[in-house]
């Protein structure tokens, strides 16, 4: 039988509250120092997006050169994530192409995206169809960083602004679509459908990158999926990049997660930062924390403190009873004291025994009663078996 929070007994409930409060007293603690000793520090600006597909590169130009940068990466990247210091300006480009095939974005009062990070500039083509009932409704957007972050509230809500680029009707025949963009950036092709009614986009996107040429750079050190830019300099870009070791150059039916090849990720999540500690976000994780730890201590404390005032009452009321208790024992101690302490009575003798009675049974023999109305003259009465005495033959 489950119970309700109304019906949970109040010595659990306070239980509970005081189990939360030192958790998040702890938390008030642990978390804060946590956030200077292993700071995540702010995004780079031209690097803002947070993941990497194949063949591309994120560039970081640096707006701070006082701050200590690094490029992480998920665990996923492990083995593919390299990170280069290059020479703004000075470094060669060269050109990288990737296609992906067979993608879907399932729509039903709903939106989907595909990011690509583009460090000095992307053409590309996208070859898309729909299928379902409110083809006509979907629209379709090419976004920056910026504008994403604009559209996209902390919800993960997205919203329509001026800037979208929509084709309001898909039908069921394929749209080709050519699209350029400059970076260092991150772009966002964009499916939204306000409408509740199950409709597909299916799409093949090919890319083509221009980007710097890292293949007479030297990788940087990584260490726990970290890279650490020692030694960059005004004038330097940071680069980290995914290059895609199979034969292949596509990627095709990705809801399974098999590429071409299959020995590789289809992309994973990295980003480039600095280490700056964010004061304003330590301070206010050990306030939310601190008040959520006082919070869970005075609820807990209320019901401890009611649980412990009907304890007293139950305490009182033993008390009493015990009291009269007592004072019964003591009563009764004190009637059997008085009882043993009392001095002996002397026998009784009646006053009217006289000395010639006999003796009772039981009794010590008392001296022979003589009857005063016994004549000294009178013949004794006879007996059986003793002589008459005269006068009476």
């Amino acid at each position: 039988m489950s119970v309700s929070a109304g019906e949970m007994d109040p010595k659990v409930f306070a239980f509970l509250c005081l189990i939360a409060g030192v958790v998040f007293l702890i938390l008030t603690i642990a978390v804060p120092i946590a956030m200077v000793a292993d700071p995540s520090g702010d995004l780079c600006e031209t690097t803002a997006g947070k993941s990497l597909n194949r063949n591309e590169q994120q560039v970081c130009v640096p707006d701070d050169w006082d701050e200590t940068w690094v490029a992480e990466y998920a665990s996923a990247g492990d083995g593919y994530a390299k990170a280069y210091i290059g020479k703004e300006g000075s470094t060669p480009k060269i050109h990288r192409s990737y296609l992906w095939e067979n993608y879907h974005a399932d729509l039903s009062g709903s939106w989907d995206y595909f990011s690509m990070s583009v460090p000095v500039h992307v053409e590309g083509t996208l070859n898309v169809s729909c299928g379902g009932k409110k083809c006509g409704k979907v629209r379709m957007y090419f976004l920056s960083q910026a504008e994403y972050d604009m559209a996209v509230d902390e919800y993960n809500e997205f919203h329509e602004k001026t800037f979208k680029t929509p084709f309001k009707d898909f039908d069921d025949d394929p749209f080709y679509y050519t699209y350029r963009a400059d970076g260092p950036d991150t772009y966002y092709l964009i499916f939204s459908l306000k409408k509740d009614k199950p409709t597909v986009m299916a799409y093949d996107i090919s890319l083509d990158y221009t980007v710097y040429d890292t293949s007479s750079l030297t990788a940087m050190d990584c260490k726990d999926n970290q890279c650490e830019f020692e030694g960059a300099k005004k004038g330097d870009i940071l680069i980290t990049e995914f290059v895609s070791q199979d034969d292949y150059t596509y990627c095709a039916n990705p809801h399974v997660h098999v590429c071409a090849g299959g020995s590789e990720p289809e992309y994973f999540d990295a980003w480039i930062h600095n280490l700056d500690i964010n004061w304003s976000g330590v301070i206010a994780v050990a306030i939310i924390f601190a008040l959520i730890t006082l919070v869970c201590f005075a609820i807990g404390g209320v019901f401890v403190y009611k649980f412990l005032k009907k304890i007293g009452k139950i305490g009182k009321k033993v008390v009493k009873k015990v009291e009269k208790m007592e004072e019964k024992r003591e009563a009764r101690e004190a009637a059997e004291m008085q009882a043993a302490a009392a001095p002996a009575q002397p026998v009784y003798t009646d006053p009217n025994m006289q000395a010639g009675y006999a003796a009772q049974p039981g009794y010590a023999a008392q001296p022979g009663y003589v009857d005063p109305n016994m004549q000294a003259g009178y013949a004794a009465q006879p007996y059986p078996g003793q002589p008459a005495y005269p006068g009476q033959m």
